[in-house]
């Protein structure tokens, strides 16, 4: 088993606070979205996707805790066992069936928790019985102000009420990739802030834009 020295993340984010600048906290996005598709492509359904089984080896983020993972596309649970209710999707609640899609709605939550500062624990106002009835009703968490407009536009489509309409973690790895391009250091690619990533139908690209309109890249969508 390999040893992540760093801890978890969701210590680092309460401990550290502002010291994560906004390239990292988008890199650590990027980096548990890849261990999603990883996961999901070898038909695993995590089922405790959260930044506190989210561990660190340096500043590589790696998806853990494998207690709850299940090596099937479907699985049903006891909803009369406690739950993780402030990641768990809204339609559980009446189908009482996990599925990836499920995952991707625990990762919308897990990106809310890498933008949110000070962190703090999702719907921490609220006692579990609330959190179910809002988020049933279709109530989300407010968008942490310091994340990234392209990251907050993925956010709130992995965590659709209707899970058909959520992205698939492919989808959500290539999204990320360019998002984290836009941010981070590359050796061919020129760096800074951009805000929004826009798909262009005809050409089948994604393209990050800044706020002043200047276009970044645009990459195929099935890269």
């Amino acid at each position: 088993m390999e040893l992540c020295s760093d801890g978890a993340v969701e210590d680092k984010l309460r401990s550290i606070g502002r010291g994560i600048p906004p390239a990292q906290r988008v890199l650590f996005s990027m980096q548990a979205s890849r261990g999603l598709e990883y996961l999901h492509s070898k038909i695993c359904i995590h089922r405790d996707l959260a930044t506190r089984n989210c561990l660190l080896h340096g500043s590589v983020l790696k998806l853990a805790d494998f207690g709850m993972c299940r090596a099937t596309t479907c699985y049903k649970i006891d909803l009369t066992k406690p739950q993780n209710v402030r990641w768990l999707a809204p339609e559980v609640w009446k189908t009482a069936e996990t599925k990836f899609n499920t995952d991707v709605y625990a990762f919308a939550i897990t990106l809310w928790e890498l933008f949110e500062i000070p962190y703090r624990t999702p719907y921490q106002e609220w006692p579990a019985y609330t959190v179910k009835e809002r988020v049933m009703g279709g109530y989300r968490l407010q968008t942490p102000k310091e994340m990234p407009e392209a990251v907050m536009t993925l956010m709130k489509s992995c965590w659709d009420h209707d899970p058909d309409r959520r992205p698939i973690a492919s989808e959500i790895r290539k999204q990320l990739e360019v998002i984290n391009l836009a941010f981070n250091d590359d050796d061919n690619l020129p760096t800074g802030r951009f805000d929004v990533v826009e798909k262009d139908p005809k050409s089948a690209t994604l393209t990050a834009r800044s706020e002043g309109g200047k276009s970044f890249m645009g990459l195929p969508r099935a890269l």
